[in-house]
């Protein structure tokens, strides 16, 4: 489907994604901490899009693939990532 298989293609996959996910994490960890704002389900959907558009421009950035491609590869991973955190902390 989004045949990515080449290493560098790979490795800038998961780099990408190794720097948004735990990014955002922790911006909803000291939130938790600091009580800057109301987490919601509104709220976390918005900076999930957020890491979203940020990933696909990254991606897109670097890999120079079709844009198509690389924002459905950045919707994938981070809805996964988002259903594994549910899964999780739940």
């Amino acid at each position: 489907m989004l045949d990515f298989k080449k290493k560098l293609e790979i490795v800038t996959i998961v780099f990408i994604n190794s720097l948004t996910n735990p990014t955002l994490n922790y911006l909803l960890l000291v939130n938790d901490y600091f009580s800057f704002f109301d987490t919601n389900l509104l709220i976390i959907l918005l900076l999930e899009l957020m890491v979203v558009l940020i990933e696909w421009r990254l991606l897109f950035w670097v890999l120079r693939e079709k844009t198509k491609k690389l924002l459905l590869l950045s919707l994938v991973m981070n809805f996964c990532s988002y259903i594994v955190g549910v899964i999780m902390f739940r």
